[in-house]
């Protein structure tokens, strides 16, 4: 395995990350792109939740900011390069991941890459972004990237004195990590782009904020996936070493109670993290569970992949405002659900 590409705080590693993606976009053949298209790709589902890929172009709606919009360019993605991300939370809070991620993390880059056509990355972040193996089509070399994750030490989630809700203690990134994935890593790629997430989505480390994050995917035009990873063992520790509520005797059951409750309004807002950076850039969170493990979720994501439509737009110059624009895809059949990011940014002209 390549060594790791560690990023300290992204602000001031923006610069050697962007670097080393240009260094790997020399390596491409250079495409041109008329920069008054936006281009959407959308999933289509029934009211079962099945996937729909059977529809044209004149079976799709688009507004841009409340405006319809004639679709100039249609097609299904299934064919199109695909570049993938995926990012792994190996903070504290992920001590516990056990071999079943690795194993299924695997199987999955293994069946939805294709050789020579498909590339991949691997990201781990925890207080620092790393990248553990750059774009590549190589198997092996993301296999080995994957055996290498380190999970966060407990020692040091322990030390804290105070666990996730002391500021000494920040310790996972995420939204650092799916900057960088976006803004140096898929922002100069072609074709179709997606991100995959491992994480409980507690972030208490970014310097970039969770707007930050879902606006860098979109400027990318890369969906974000999510697969929720909940570790109960962690949320008992975390009502541990929490703070006790003020007045309340940490061992009361009142006090206990209360320091549960934090606990667990922490602990919802990684999930509701998690869930605005899918929805908003088109990608879909899942949660691995008993009855949904990560090898079903992960085929779930791959037959997503390859059920994708593009749709593609021409900005009216007269009309178009800087700044975000809210998108709207529907379909012209009633009761189907399309999934597609909700907006894009504009820049000055």
């Amino acid at each position: 395995m390549r060594n790791a590409s560690r990023c300290p705080p992204p602000k001031a590693a923006i610069a050697v990350c962007l670097l080393g993606a240009a260094l790997t976009a020399a390596q491409e053949p250079k495409f041109s792109a008329d920069v008054n298209v936006v281009n959407i790709l959308a999933n289509v589902f029934d009211q079962r939740g099945a996937l729909v890929e059977t529809l044209a172009k004149h079976d799709f709606v688009v507004e841009d900011n409340g405006q319809r919009q004639d679709i100039r360019y249609f097609s299904k993605q299934s064919e199109l390069p695909l570049t993938l991300g995926l990012l792994v939370d190996t903070s504290g809070s992920m001590t516990r991941m056990r071999r079943e991620e690795h194993d299924a993390s695997m199987n999955f880059l293994k069946q939805v890459l294709r050789p020579k056509h498909d590339r991949a990355f691997v990201m781990d972040f925890d207080e620092q972004v790393r990248i553990l193996e750059p774009f590549t089509s190589s198997r092996r070399r993301l296999d080995a990237a994957l055996s290498h994750l380190t999970p966060y030490q407990w020692r040091r989630l322990v030390r804290t004195s105070g666990g996730a809700f002391a500021p000494e203690g920040r310790t996972t990134a995420l939204f650092d990590a799916v900057y960088v994935a976006s803004e140096a890593l898929m922002k100069n790629q072609h074709g179709r782009k997606a991100l995959v997430v491992l994480s409980d989505g507690m972030d208490i480390q970014s310097e970039y904020t969770l707007a930050d994050a879902v606006a860098a995917a979109q400027g990318a035009e890369t969906l974000v996936y999510a697969i929720y990873i909940y570790d109960p063992v962690i949320d008992s520790l975390t009502v541990q070493l929490s703070p006790p509520v003020s007045g309340k005797d940490p061992q009361s059951p009142t006090g206990f109670s209360k320091r549960a409750t934090a606990a667990r309004e922490v602990l919802n807002k990684g999930r509701d993290a998690l869930s605005r950076i899918c929805r908003e850039t088109g990608g879909r969170l899942f949660e691995a569970t008993d009855d949904d493990s990560m090898s079903r979720i992960y085929g779930r994501i791959q037959a997503e992949l390859r059920s994708q439509y593009s749709l593609g737009f021409v900005q009216n110059d007269a009309l178009l405002k800087p700044g975000f624009h809210k998108l709207r895809v529907s379909t012209v059949e009633s009761g189907l659900t399309v999934q597609a990011r909700d907006g894009y940014y504009a820049a000055k002209r």
